[in-house]
């Protein structure tokens, strides 16, 4: 039995390493099948783009018998203070309004989350890395966030089954899978990195 904790230790190692090489991490989902490993890059520009991205992730799972998915990501997180004399409704509305990335308190952090099917559930693990970079902009190290006021797993627990899926719903899910991506035209690639006999 995979222990998914170590899992998710490891992607994030995996996210950091990339971080320090290349400056910035790309939005990355990782299937972990039975028999090998695909990992699936995809970049979205609008709320379109991502729906449909997070259809083909949820399709993929299915179609390929996924026990777990992984996701990292660079991402912005923020925790917009309440005004002195600020309503608690005007508050509500200013955060409602605004994005992590407008807030000028934003913090860019390195996301690492695992979901996981185990007992007709799917439980989430999650990691969230400040990111420390020096003047030029380049990252110089990260640090694991304690609080617990940032979730990125929630949406993420939503693209995996609780139970596993019969070769009849799978041989489906991926027929509609094959019609989604063709008629898209929405851009990510995939490969698989431990195919069977090497995971």
């Amino acid at each position: 039995m995979t222990d998914w904790t170590e899992q998710l230790r490891t992607d994030a190692a995996f996210a950091r390493h990339v971080l320090m090489e290349q400056g910035s991490v790309a939005p990355m989902f990782v299937f972990h099948c039975p028999y090998y490993t695909r990992v699936m890059g995809a970049e979205w520009s609008t709320v379109r783009e991502k729906r449909l991205i997070q259809r083909i992730v949820a399709l993929h799972a299915a179609a390929e018998d996924a026990e777990a998915i992984s996701f990292v990501s660079e991402a912005w997180v923020s925790s917009p203070r309440q005004g002195p004399d600020e309503s608690d409704a005007a508050y509500l509305r200013r955060v409602e309004s605004m994005t992590p990335s407008e807030d000028p308190e934003r913090h860019e952090v390195l996301i690492t989350t695992v979901v996981y099917r185990e007992g007709g559930k799917v439980l989430p693990l999650l990691q969230v890395e400040d990111i420390v970079r020096d003047h030029d902009g380049s990252p110089v190290s990260t640090h694991i966030r304690r609080d617990e006021g940032v979730s990125f797993e929630g949406l993420l627990a939503e693209l995996l089954s609780p139970r596993k899926l019969t070769m009849a719903e799978r041989t489906q899910a991926k027929k509609l899978l094959d019609s989604i991506i063709k008629m898209s035209g929405v851009k990510f690639t995939s490969q698989i990195i431990h195919p069977e006999g090497n995971a």
